[in-house]
């Protein structure tokens, strides 16, 4: 039992960073889409920030694709275009 759970821990440490690298988008689809159904969402939204006194919107892009693979199951992409804009990735 201990063997079996030291070998399946590094491929567990695996899917949990593999699950944090590609879901970084805001929203995630709430009901299941359908069999070979598509979305495909532009956010744009972002925090208020001040400087001198004056508040004002920091833009906040991001973009996903959705794809009902079966009733049950919907898969997803996404990422936030403002920080590829500015360099940051």
């Amino acid at each position: 039992m201990i063997k079996y759970f030291l070998r399946f821990l590094p491929r567990f440490f695996i899917l949990i960073g593999l699950m944090e690298l590609f879901s970084c988008t805001a929203s995630r689809e709430v009901v299941p889409l359908n069999w070979r159904d598509k979305t495909v969402n532009l956010e744009f939204g972002g925090p208020l920030t001040e400087e001198n006194f004056t508040p004002y919107p920091v833009p906040n892009l991001a973009l996903y694709y959705s794809y009902g693979y079966s009733k049950k199951v919907t898969t997803y992409a996404g990422a936030f275009i403002t920080p590829a804009i500015e360099g940051v990735y």
